[in-house]
């Protein structure tokens, strides 16, 4: 499937950020107002919500948490229904699919996962996996520590080294 080319700055960039965790998302959302100025920022805080906005707008990029509720919980209720501990694969088959002009980062605050068979896979290993099933979409895979900021650089990195120029 052939992908954009983005050669020059995109006049107005829609980023969403797929993130359930309040204090992760507002470092994201600070980070990239201040790096991405010119961005418009959108906030989906669970698998169905992610979806819907890939469905109805053209977003240019994608900030990927991996851990996801399967919905948004009530802001009167608890819950968000069951935790996708792999729901950012089901967001990176969704733009694989139907938003191919969309690119991702997966943005991460877990060094460890279980695999469907309930062993551990590290980060490391997650990353291999991912970028070989879903690159070009896919433009890496970024570590998330609220007490390090080496995933700003990181994020950074993966822009730069991509072309996009937001």
């Amino acid at each position: 499937m052939n992908r954009k080319e983005y050669t020059m700055p995109i006049i107005e960039p829609l980023v969403l950020i797929i993130e359930d965790d309040s204090p992760k998302f507002k470092a994201i959302n600070g980070y990239l107002q201040e790096f991405m100025p010119d961005a418009q920022l959108i906030h989906a805080s669970s698998l169905t919500s992610a979806i819907q906005v890939l469905s109805t707008k053209s977003v240019t990029l994608a900030i990927i948490d991996m851990s996801l509720p399967t919905y948004d919980a009530a802001k009167d209720r608890t819950g968000g229904g069951q935790p996708q501990g792999f729901g950012g694969i089901d967001i990176l088959r969704f733009i694989e699919t139907e938003s191919p002009d969309t690119y991702g980062i997966v943005l991460t605050q877990y060094e460890e996962f279980l695999s469907s068979f309930g062993e551990p896979k590290d980060l490391d290993s997650l990353r291999k996996e991912l970028e070989a099933k879903f690159s070009p979409y896919l433009l890496g895979v970024v570590y998330y520590s609220s007490l390090l900021g080496d995933w700003r650089t990181s994020i950074k990195e993966l822009l730069d080294q991509s072309g996009i120029k937001i």
